[in-house]
């Protein structure tokens, strides 16, 4: 028997996170008895060949005046990215449909890839998955905002009219609305409530985190984790103040060059430019540091761990928002000089009531017993090729 392809994409974001999460996936999806192919943004594509095979996936463009940093909802974002421009949208497409073509997909997992999710409509079956900020509740005909302080960008009949316009040039049928145009056979949305943007609009049940933990005891030693991408701005400075703050202290950078690494010998502080399994790493400190990643940032309260929070991106400043409003974290202003960022990550490690909320916290989310996401993701794909035999 044939084992079903299925083709893992990511397209916005385009940060290590989303790589690592579909790699979590392919592995389980695999062991299912799937042929397993990524498709992520060049840069990452070339790094992630050595663990499954992978492509590069079509680059979305980035069309002024529209910017992702002053979306006011996922409508914002698509247009920020080209979906509001009819010409635009159908040379994606073009390019999606032959990387889908190429690869003889049977099934397409999309995390947080709307160019997927189009292409693949009406042609091969989808599971989309993502997170709170990634996934807009489709039961609402015009998506819901997610940020009430910004005016949008463009209207709801704009991008509708251009993803219609889009849609029927190549076959398709013209999509009643902007959620109708997104609909999969599936969606999986993995996240705690807590850091679910659109909870107040969310009607389908939540999946437990990706990946997913348990609460932990605290080491008896303060200890930080953490996790920047390699082009975080301000990864050279936070990594001198982890020196001179002198608590024990490992951190994550995938695909770093090694001769960073090699300027932390000696030092409290070890450079990991690999992969690493999350959830031991995270029972092992007392103090969680990252950009704002969604998906560290609900390992982390599973687990009940502090954390320290460094955002550049708007989806980053509001996870930060969300955990600093739990009583759970500390967000790290750009702007603070060097002494002021030591004094808090030494604070911050040694704080005991901060490590108690989020181990409480933590005690509470367990006790709601969600679903865990790997098992609904396979669960979903398998039956989605079943369906479409």
């Amino acid at each position: 028997m044939t084992r079903p392809r299925a083709l893992l994409v990511n397209e916005m974001g385009g940060g290590v996170e989303y790589a690592e999460r579909l790699c979590l996936i392919a592995r389980r999806l695999a062991a299912a008895g799937f042929h397993c192919r990524l498709a992520l943004p060049r840069p990452l594509a070339a790094y992630y060949r050595q663990f499954f095979p992978t492509i590069a996936w079509p680059r979305l463009n980035s069309v002024a005046p529209f910017s992702a940093e002053r979306a006011a909802s996922y409508t914002d974002l698509l247009a920020s990215v080209g979906f509001a421009s009819p010409l635009d949208l159908t040379r994606m497409l073009s390019a999606a449909d032959m990387r889908l073509a190429a690869c003889a997909a049977d099934l397409v997992i999309a995390d947080f890839a709307p160019l997927a999710q189009l292409a693949a409509r009406g042609r091969l079956p989808v599971v989309c998955l993502g997170s709170g900020y990634t996934m807009p509740p489709l039961a609402c005909a015009d998506l819901p905002p997610f940020r009430d302080d910004l005016e949008p960008m463009v209207e709801a009949n704009e991008l509708l009219a251009a993803l219609s316009e889009a849609l029927v040039a190549r076959g398709a049928s013209r999509p009643g609305s902007i959620a109708e145009a997104f609909a999969v056979r599936a969606n999986v949305v993995y996240c705690h409530r807590e850091l679910d943007i659109y909870a107040q609009y969310r009607l389908n049940s939540l999946a437990g985190p990706l990946p997913g933990g348990r609460p932990a005891a605290l080491p008896a030693q303060p200890a930080i984790f953490g996790r920047l991408a390699p082009d975080h701005p301000d990864l050279d400075g936070i990594l001198q103040c982890l020196v001179s703050a002198g608590v024990p202290s490992r951190i994550q950078v995938p695909n770093a060059p090694a001769a960073l690494a090699a300027t932390l010998a000696g030092t409290p502080v070890e450079l990991s430019v690999g992969r690493c399994d999350l959830m031991p790493e995270l029972n092992n400190c007392n103090l969680v540091l990252h950009a704002g990643d969604i998906d560290m940032a609900d390992a982390a309260l599973a687990a009940g761990r502090p954390q320290l929070l460094l955002p550049v991106y708007v989806e980053q400043a509001l996870v930060a928002d969300q955990l600093a409003e739990l009583g759970i974290a500390v967000r790290i202003d750009r702007q603070w000089d060097a002494a002021a960022i030591v004094q808090t990550l030494r604070r911050a490690a040694a704080n005991a009531t901060l490590a108690a909320l989020a181990q409480s916290l933590a005690v509470r989310l367990s006790q709601r017993h969600l679903k865990p996401a790997l098992d609904l993701i396979v669960e979903q794909a398998v039956a989605s090729v079943r369906q479409s035999d």
